[in-house]
């Protein structure tokens, strides 16, 4: 097991490696300028009905979960089925490592409801298969129907992918077949479930290519109009890239997701279509997690309401009691500051260009750093990367020290350039 492990890590590693090196290629001549031009050219239209797609993907995330709970004999109010599934789901699209990081926020909100933690894994599998058999149902027509488009991703010829979506198409087919006529309980040592049944596995394919129908819908409504392609032939584009982005266990599959459509679609401009990823971004993954982040909080502090009581209503008093001496204070010394300085504060930034020693292994731990950090990685090369972070002194010296085990290269930076606020 400890053997299988590795190879995953590396070859995660090494999808990621891939990734970033791809896109350092696709983008070498794409202008920042050029990618924020298209991100702000997005029509409030097209924003606004990608947003509808992305409401009905996590519509029908939430069938999921219903669906496998009805399967396990474990009906719950819709509300709460929906709350597990809709933060399970938007955590792990957005950190990755979908079955650690769904399946404990799945166990945290269904094992207050009664749920066992075998219960919760047998869910969590129930609700992985669903995703896969739309995958799979989707790959398989997507295949079958533009088999031509799809060749600008895999390379190979039409009639060879014609011949895998009909493969796929017999292997779904298959079984679903097999679900109908089986009646005896799927066993595995001491664990066991129920069949799923035909009926529960033609709704799996529905919900699950309902979802993936609206999520790549979200990123089509985005996509500049010189892109040039049907909706049957991306949505087999946007399905290889998301499962390839899946198997790399990078957080939403970031920038493997990215390289995918931008080698995918060689016909689009590669800063309006650069563009158009960020857009979707911000729509199908960091709006939905600010929501569920939200809802997260709200579920904890409802579950924790009687124990907080008493905590509460004392630090409210205490609040109430001393605002009036602190608020005067802070008003008193600010007013002092900027008596005695003349001026208004004023703005004050350094820029560090940092090259780092970069390996495979350690690429996907800088790349964590210059995100945390909002840094850009400006030049990347086979055993190094070149970053860029524009911040205080004391920003720049905490990015320093933790980039040093990785090994730093060279480093350039600007002394202190300093404007006033204001007018």
């Amino acid at each position: 097991m400890p053997k299988w492990r590795l190879l995953g890590a590396t070859l995660s590693l090494v999808l990621f490696g891939a990734a970033l090196l791809a896109l350092h290629h696709l983008l070498a001549e794409v202008h920042l300028a050029d990618v924020l031009a298209r991100f702000r050219a997005t029509s409030p239209v097209s924003v606004a009905l990608a947003l509808v797609c992305v409401a009905g993907s996590y519509l029908a995330l939430t069938g999921y979960d219903v669906l496998a709970l009805r399967h396990l004999g474990k009906p719950m109010p819709y509300p709460r089925a929906a709350l597990a599934s809709f933060t399970s789901y938007t955590f792990s699209h957005n950190i990755g490592l979908s079955l650690i990081t769904g399946g404990s926020i799945r166990y945290r909100i269904y094992s207050a409801a009664g749920l066992s933690a075998t219960e919760v894994a047998t869910l969590t599998g129930l609700c992985a298969l669903t995703f896969g058999l739309g995958v799979s149902l989707l790959l398989a027509l997507a295949l079958l129907l533009e088999p031509s488009v799809l060749g600008a991703a895999d390379k190979l010829p039409a009639a060879a992918n014609r011949l895998i979506g009909a493969l796929l198409l017999v292997a779904v087919t298959g079984y679903a077949i097999w679900t109908g006529v089986r009646r005896a309980p799927i066993r595995l040592k001491d664990w066991s479930i129920a069949s799923p049944g035909l009926g529960m596995t033609l709704a799996q394919f529905a919900l699950g290519a309902i979802d993936i129908g609206f999520a790549a819908g979200a990123l089509y409504l985005v996509l500049p109009p010189d892109v040039g392609i049907g909706f049957a032939g991306f949505v087999g584009i946007y399905v290889a890239a998301m499962s390839i982005g899946l198997l790399s266990h990078a957080p939403g599959g970031l920038g493997i997701f990215e390289a995918v459509m931008l080698l995918a679609l060689p016909g689009a401009g590669q800063a309006g279509l650069f563009g158009a990823l960020l857009v979707y971004r911000c729509l199908y993954y960091l709006l939905p997690l600010a929501l569920a982040a939200v809802l997260l909080s709200w579920h904890e502090l409802h579950l924790r309401r009687a124990a907080l009581g008493p905590v509460t209503l004392a630090a409210r008093r205490f609040a109430h009691a001393i605002a009036p001496p602190v608020i005067g204070a802070a008003v008193f010394a600010g007013g002092a500051i900027l008596l005695f300085s003349a001026a208004t504060p004023a703005l004050a930034q350094r820029v560090a260009l940092i090259k780092v020693a970069a390996t495979i292994e350690t690429r996907a731990g800088i790349i964590q750093l210059v995100d945390i950090f909002g840094a850009q990685v400006v030049d990347v090369s086979q055993t190094a990367m070149t970053i860029e972070l524009t911040g205080t002194e004391d920003q720049i010296d905490s990015f320093v020290n933790l980039l040093r085990p990785f090994g730093i290269k060279e480093m350039a930076r600007t002394g202190r350039v300093a404007m006033l606020r204001g007018n």
